[in-house]
């Protein structure tokens, strides 16, 4: 879909062409000459008055030979503001050249992801509520021995926002660039303090049940037919300020804390999140598990911000008979502290492309080749370090009879796009990581992720995605998993592979086979690896 450019979108200065390269190279040259030539002059006029002082001295009564000396002079100013000038032109060159690449760029297309069926439109609901529903269904089959049945598992969500702090854009509301003109016009009304909550209804079973394996080859769990409260929390925010966004009520950790979005364009759930141990080494509300807390974040998320948690510990709260609505207070039995220090690099959403008269699109290597504005759907790229400091009574994993008091980890994230990457129209890599600091209660020592995520590998499929990732967990040496046999192995590391290829046909509907590889299943390296053909629907309104 073409939409016309927004005008703020290239600032001075960010277009790296050749002719503005050569600008600067001239520019920087006649600078340094100018330089050298007032520093000789200097030289000069100095050398000129000891002559001067010297002649006097020698030759008192006589007409000092000054005049060579102010020819010199003249000569040297009229050089110097030569060459002031031509500096002068240069830099006016230059800044009209980016001008006329402003120019260009506002006058391009832009080319987004089509948008889909709205909910709220549908219904034409008032500005100040907002509805939110997806269905997602993964079905999983395996083709190794042992054989097991495949699986389906399916979620249903049902959320809303009353006092939306901003439009909801269909499963892209971290690009606020991304909607079109008629879009922004609508979506006018903004608050500064918003109700969120969200019901998930989960059916099926997933595959790692039967296989058994920790990095699960679904990451919505299933589990049965259980309907839960995700979260319900009264949120602040307000960006420029110092205090950016306060959240209070029943929290979902997964949703402020621990996850980018670039890792969760699998389906294991091992690359969405899972590899930085939480909720498995600490029992804090994961997803789809909430609890009561508290989320304050420090500075515009544009920018270095930094923002902490408190999580009350209440794994009984978690059970499927309380549907995620236990609201007693005092059934927590310690706290979690959660602290991230976010930096965000700079990743330009707006990429300028050549289209053909066959419809294909590929990256131009500047502004001036471009016929067209590329509108990313990648979320950006960031550098995350966090950490979590937990305090309470934790079972130990060696023996169920004791406890400790302490449960303490780390973690970091990163992902950024590659200068020069030619495969694709964008794309992000990303690697992560987390390591717990008390092995006697955590069943794994720590868990780690990397993966590649290219958007428009075809050039006639614009939107779609290709990713391909890795993951892993290493298991605390007293650990099982539920079905699996105590004492007959010395639990290791698993590993799970994921290449998927997402059909994004617009906002609304996304279709995604993807391909899976389980070694060393439940951390086993007697048993043959795992080799998992998945398929999953994923729908936004």
């Amino acid at each position: 879909m073409l939409q016309s450019p927004e005008n703020d979108l290239f600032p001075f200065g960010l277009q790296d062409t050749k002719l503005s390269s050569n600008f600067r190279g001239r520019l920087v040259a006649c600078l340094v000459v100018l330089g050298a030539a007032g520093t000789v002059s200097t030289v000069q006029s100095a050398r000129s008055e000891i002559v001067e002082t010297r002649d006097q001295q020698d030759h008192a009564g006589r007409e000092p030979p000054v005049q060579v000396a102010r020819e010199f002079q003249a000569e040297k100013s009229n050089t110097h503001k030569s060459l002031k000038k031509k500096a002068s032109d240069l830099r006016l060159e230059y800044v009209a050249q980016q001008r006329n690449n402003l120019n260009t760029a506002e006058a391009l297309p832009t080319i987004s992801l089509q948008e889909g069926w709205n909910l709220n439109q549908a219904l034409s609901m008032p500005e100040w509520f907002e509805l939110n529903a997806s269905i997602l269904s993964q079905n999983n089959a395996s083709f190794s021995s042992p054989p097991v049945q495949p699986t389906s598992s399916n979620l249903f969500n049902l959320g809303f926002r009353l006092m939306p702090l901003e439009a909801v854009r269909n499963g892209f509301s971290w690009q606020r660039d991304s909607t079109s003109p008629e879009q922004q016009a609508h979506q006018s009304f903004q608050s500064k303090i918003a109700i969120n909550a969200l019901f998930t209804q989960r059916a099926g079973q997933i595959l790692s049940s039967s296989i058994p394996n920790q990095l699960n080859t679904q990451w919505n769990f299933g589990n049965g037919p259980i309907a839960r409260l995700n979260y319900l929390n009264l949120e602040y925010k307000s960006e420029g300020e110092l205090i950016s966004m306060v959240k209070l009520g029943k929290l979902m950790q997964a949703q402020d804390f621990t996850v980018n979005p670039i890792q969760c364009y699998f389906s294991n759930f091992g690359l969405c999140g899972w590899a930085e141990g939480v909720p498995s080494m600490i029992d804090i509300p994961g997803n789809p598990f909430n609890s009561y807390g508290a989320v304050v974040a420090f500075g515009d998320s544009n920018n270095v911000n930094l923002r902490y948690g408190i999580y009350q510990i209440a794994p009984d709260t978690f059970a499927p008979k309380y549907h995620g609505l236990d609201f007693r207070f005092n059934q927590g039995n310690g706290v979690a502290h959660f602290a991230e220090l976010r930096v965000p690099i700079l990743t330009k959403a707006q990429i300028p492309v050549q289209v053909s008269q066959q419809n294909h699109i590929s990256k131009a290597s500047s502004w001036d080749q471009a016929n067209a504005i590329y509108q990313s759907n990648l979320p950006p790229g960031t550098i995350t370090l966090g950490g979590w400091l937990g305090s309470g009574s934790f079972q130990t994993v060696g023996d169920s009879e004791s406890a400790d008091s302490t449960n303490n980890g780390a973690y970091g994230i990163f992902s950024l796009r590659i200068p020069g990457f030619s495969l694709g129209l964008d794309h992000r890599i990303f690697l992560s990581g987390g390591l717990g600091f008390n092995p006697d209660v955590q069943k794994f020592y720590s868990g780690g992720q990397a993966g590649l995520v290219i958007e428009g590998l075809l050039p006639k499929r614009p939107f779609d995605t290709f990713s391909i990732g890795t993951s892993y967990a290493s298991f605390n040496s007293d650990y099982f998993l539920p079905g699996l046999v105590p004492e007959t192995y010395a639990p290791g590391t698993e590993w799970a592979t994921e290449l998927n290829y997402s059909f994004n046909l617009n906002q609304s509907l996304k279709l995604m086979p993807n391909i899976q590889f389980i070694v060393n299943p439940g951390g086993d390296p007697g048993v043959s690896p795992a080799v998992v053909a998945g398929f999953q629907v994923w729908l936004f309104f």
